[in-house]
This record gives C-alpha cells, structure tokens and sequence, in this order.
C-alpha cells in the first residue's frame, strides 16, 4: 500500500484506500501465477528435429506463487515442439478420434511433435514411456490427465480442469521437462 507521509489528509486516505483496494482485486480476479494467462501457448522446443521420446508423466501441487497443479511430460534427450491451448470438450483421440472421457469442466490440450512413447528407430521397437494413460490427480485444480494420441509422431496430453484458469507453460532440462502450471485462481 501506499506509504503514509505527514499528516492523514483525504486525499491520502482515499489514495491509500484506492491501492489497498486495488491489490486485493488484482489477488482476487486474476490469479498469482507469473507469466500465466488463458491464451494458446506454443514453443519450438530444443532439440534437433528428431523425434522427442518421452520418458515420464507426473503431476504434483505447488503452494508458491498463490497456488498451482503442475504436469510435467520429461523426454529422454529433448524436448519437442509443443502448443497447449483450451480446447473445447468433448476431446477426441487422436488417429481415430473417438471421444476420450476427461473429468473436468475444461480441456487443455498439450500436442508436441515429433514426439512418441515409442522409438522406432534403430532397427527394433523399445517402449520408452511405460506410465499409465490416466493420471486421477488429488490436486485441487486439476482433476486429471489422459494421454489422448501417440500417432505419427505427434504426441498429445489433455488436462482436465475444474475451472478456465490461467496457465504458464515453460521448459526445464537436465533432464529435459514440458511443465504445465495451473493456476488455483
């Protein structure tokens, strides 16, 4: 809040009213998670072009920043080109496009590619993710993941949310990590 200087005149007390005021909106419409928005999000990635091979799926709640659910994708060698944006339910599968259940009353749908959970290179064929394909969360904001396509090369995550909440997206390495955070609003 504004700083108090000599004496307690109106207008001070109206402009400290005013800040005081002002804070506690921005606290309470928009959410605490820098960098955050409900905009579409996409990244080139950084690796090479070759196909991203994903390793691990996880989830987890963070109480910093006024309070996120975190998904994190981690990729063997790199992390691919990504978008994750709010899509409209019901989702549907990739390669068939049969309608996925996805608890939740909103949709984010992580697509990267060249990404798989499959390498099919070198001759064989080794699973590199052996992960479920629904996570049921326990965290506050969201309800669950599902992983939705590995087809092509393009592998896709849809997040169930309970509510339209600012999201950040961003990329970690060693080992190289997508990270997705919710905002608890």
């Amino acid at each position: 809040m504004a700083q108090l200087q000599g004496t307690l005149d109106g207008t001070t007390r109206r402009r400290t009213a005013f800040t005081g005021a002002a804070l506690v909106a921005v606290a309470l419409l928009g959410g605490c998670l820098a960098g955050a928005s409900t905009d579409p999000k996409t990244g080139p990635g950084d690796g090479g072009g070759s196909v991203a091979l994903l390793h691990d799926a996880r989830l987890a709640r963070n109480s910093t920043e006024g309070g996120f659910d975190r998904f994190v994708l981690e990729f063997e060698d790199e992390v691919p080109p990504w978008r994750v944006a709010y899509v409209a339910k019901p989702v549907r599968a990739d390669g068939s496009g049969a309608i996925v259940p996805l608890a939740g009353d909103h949709a984010l749908e992580v697509r990267m590619s060249p990404a798989a959970g499959v390498d099919l290179g070198g001759g064989g064929t080794r699973i590199t993710y052996t992960g479920p394909n629904r996570i049921n969360t326990g965290t506050p904001e969201i309800t669950e993941v599902v992983r939705t396509g590995d087809f092509e090369a393009t592998l896709t995550w849809a997040i169930g949310t309970r509510h339209r909440r600012e999201f950040r997206v961003t990329t970690l390495q060693d080992p190289p990590r997508l990270v997705v955070d919710v905002d608890h609003g």
